[in-house]
């Protein structure tokens, strides 16, 4: 989406990049127990990964109004899938 057009060498851009490969990382550890003692781990680490997404995609589309918008709606509709993941995590 927008992230493509980030410029990589800022360092926000870098800071948020790396936060969400170190996130991710815990993604793939809780992975393989997801759907059993693990799935609360799996999901909160999932949701986490999107929001940092989400909010570096906010942040580059501020710049230009019409991204901006169409961003928001995104985000919108990602929150709701997002607590949808989320209350599916807890419940199991």
């Amino acid at each position: 989406m927008c992230l493509n057009a980030a410029d990589i060498n800022h360092p926000l851009v870098q800071l948020g990049t790396l936060l969400a490969t170190a996130v991710a990382f815990f993604v793939a550890v809780a992975l393989p127990d997801a759907f059993y003692d693990r799935a609360l781990w799996f999901v909160v680490t999932y949701v986490l990964v999107r929001v940092i997404a989400l909010t570096l995609y906010a942040w580059i589309a501020s710049e230009d109004p019409a991204q901006s918008a169409a961003v928001r709606l995104w985000i919108i509709v990602s929150l709701g899938g997002l607590t949808a993941v989320l209350i599916g995590g807890y419940l199991g």
